[in-house]
């Protein structure tokens, strides 16, 4: 067993991908929390936990390539993505669960029984409540991207005199236009988009928008707007 964490840890360090143990932080462990009996003793308390929903992209440990330091790619089996906290975790060769502690900057989801793939990013242009290090699903690549983003609020009750926590995750999404190369993002709205578009090709996006009319509050729409602006 020491000889496979070994050679995973070796692996990962000739990648530069750095991670630690889900639940530690600057190596102390806060997933347990403790308190004392009578005597003193340490006890782990222990509370029911019922969870409806998830801040994750998907529920299940998907295959994905990690794009890291200087763009260099790494392929894991088993990788889930945190929307809420923005964090990367994947299953290592003995099946410890890891959090990546080096930024990934990209990563493309291999999704099960479908023919393309699933790709989040991050390093846009701070905007509404997002950093730099928040991470958008790419609808639509390109010099133009459609980009939408989830926030996810997290509703907690404990009834009085209950030991079970009733936790609630709600995602409301939205929607941006990015300028790949500069990582300018503004919001998929009927005039924003034209801080990313140069004047001469602006009149015909415009003549588009209306010989189509566009539905700015349906994403499709939207993402075929983006793919004819990347077409231009």
């Amino acid at each position: 067993m020491k000889q496979y964490v070994c050679i995973a840890a070796m692996l990962l360090l000739c990648y530069g991908l750095q991670a630690q143990p889900v639940g530690v932080a600057n190596g102390v462990n806060n997933a347990m929390t403790l308190t004392q009996d009578v005597y003193g003793r340490p006890v782990l308390l222990k509370n029911e936990t019922n969870i409806e929903g998830s801040a994750y992209f998907a529920d299940e440990y998907l295959p994905a390539y990690l794009y890291i330091l200087n763009n260099k790619r790494v392929f894991f089996n088993r990788v889930k993505l945190d929307l809420a906290q923005h964090k990367v975790m994947y299953s290592d060769s003995v099946g410890s669960i890891m959090e990546a502690v080096t930024l990934v900057h990209r990563l493309i989801f291999m999704m099960p029984e479908a023919t393309d793939s699933s790709v989040f990013e991050l390093g846009f242009k701070p905007i509404d409540k997002q950093t730099e290090r928040s991470y958008y699903e790419v609808l639509v690549d390109g010099s133009v991207q459609l980009l939408r983003y989830a926030s996810i609020r997290v509703i907690e009750q404990q009834p009085y005199g209950s030991a079970s926590l009733y936790k609630k995750y709600i995602t409301d999404y939205f929607y941006y236009i990015a300028n790949s190369s500069t990582k300018t993002i503004v919001p998929a709205s009927d005039t924003a988009w034209l801080a990313l578009v140069s004047p001469e090709k602006q009149q015909r996006a415009l003549t588009y928008i209306q010989n189509k009319r566009l539905r700015w509050k349906q994403w499709k729409d939207v993402a075929r707007f983006v793919q004819y602006l990347n077409g231009l």
